[in-house]
């Protein structure tokens, strides 16, 4: 084909898709199918553990440790994700939407999961939230604060198939107060074991219980008053056919996001986030937002060693300071082996009072020298 062909069925097709009126998805990269060039993206969907990326158009991409795995055939296009489910331990997917919500209308959320066959588990509800904020599902107080308003349960597990090629869909319709920037796609259970999972056959000796999950096609739309899609005119699409690709032109930038990337320059960084209660070595739970950035990175940089060092101010014994200082960074270190952090990667210690950034003669600066500070390893 001619370069001025190639050029015409390019505008053709644009000027065909300005002019459908088609309903539209708020959940932007629902599809997971957006590219930066030639590469497919996952950007803006934001990680809470280690979701996996399956690209099925290229098997030398797909991740090492599912080679012998049985793949189903994506929802749509060519990229769906994974995500696993423990009794103790669970994966979540978050984005920002498109814009906020509006006070009182009702919106319908849908997206389409298809259990692993190569696990012996299932999960009994699945489900997804909407908030003003990113919620941290890593501590259990924000699962009690901030439950999903869209839920599917089955006591025999998620795994009756609602689509002729398998796969399950999640889906309903709420109200919204107003203020909902983010939804969070996973498990939001309570209880660990009892209201988590199901075993597929209970004759199998499993080492491990999880439960795994593909995941593909997540979205949102406004419904009208008559229960209908809102209709609204498509922006050119992303991506023309397979022989087009558009240039990198997706607005992103990691560190607006996670400020936690800015140690590769710096090397080390103040947590100024991370608050323990009076004298204790508990976690306040508005910590774990901070704790959830730095498990990102973690996650995305697998070669990546920190170092956790904990400081006290100079109230109270030197030696009782030492020793709460040294738990205090063993909890965040503790937190990070807890979400699948391997224990070779993390280093911790304590420093007392001997370390202070600020003045030890005002409230304010005591409340600076109570610190957490992560240092990245050579």
């Amino acid at each position: 084909m001619s370069v001025i062909k190639y050029l015409s069925a390019i505008l053709y097709f644009l000027l065909f898709v300005l002019g459908v009126a088609q309903s539209q998805n708020m959940v932007p990269n629902g599809d997971f199918e957006n590219k930066r060039g030639t590469r497919y993206t996952t950007r803006p969907w934001r990680f809470i553990n280690t979701i996996d990326v399956f690209e099925m158009d290229d098997p030398n991409k797909l991740p090492v440790f599912t080679k012998k795995w049985e793949f189903p055939k994506p929802h749509s296009g060519e990229v769906m994700l994974g995500m696993r489910v423990y009794p103790n331990y669970r994966e979540f997917l978050q984005i920002r939407l498109t814009e906020s919500l509006e006070a009182g209308k009702r919106y319908y959320f849908e997206m389409y999961v298809y259990p692993s066959k190569d696990f012996n588990y299932y999960v009994k509800s699945i489900g997804s939230s909407f908030y003003h904020r990113r919620p941290s599902y890593t501590s259990d107080y924000y699962i009690y604060k901030c439950p999903p308003q869209i839920e599917v349960k089955n006591p025999k597990g998620i795994k009756t198939s609602t689509d002729s090629t398998g796969w399950i869909k999640i889906s309903g319709t709420f109200r919204s107060d107003g203020t909902e920037k983010y939804v969070t796609v996973g498990n939001f259970s309570f209880k660990r074991r009892k209201d988590r999972l199901k075993k597929k056959q209970w004759w199998k000796f499993n080492l491990h219980s999880i439960a795994y999950y593909f995941v593909d096609d997540i979205a949102l739309y406004e419904l009208l008053d008559n229960g209908e899609m809102k209709e609204e005119k498509l922006t050119p699409l992303a991506r023309i056919d397979s022989s087009f690709v558009l240039p990198d032109s997706l607005p992103y930038t990691i560190e607006e996001e996670n400020y936690i990337y800015t140690i590769e320059s710096k090397k080390q960084l103040v947590l100024d986030n991370i608050r323990f209660e009076f004298g204790s070595d508990k976690l306040i739970f508005t910590s774990y937002e901070d704790l959830e950035l730095v498990l990102e990175y973690l996650n995305a940089n697998p070669g990546t060693r920190i170092k956790i060092t904990g400081h006290t101010d100079d109230v109270g014994d030197d030696d009782d300071n030492m020793k709460l200082s040294l738990k205090r960074a063993k909890a965040v270190y503790d937190y990070f082996i807890d979400n699948q952090i391997d224990k070779v990667r993390l280093e911790f210690e304590g420093k007392g009072e001997t370390k202070p950034i600020a003045s030890n003669e005002t409230s304010s600066g005591k409340s600076q020298n109570r610190r957490v500070e992560i240092e990245l390893l050579d």
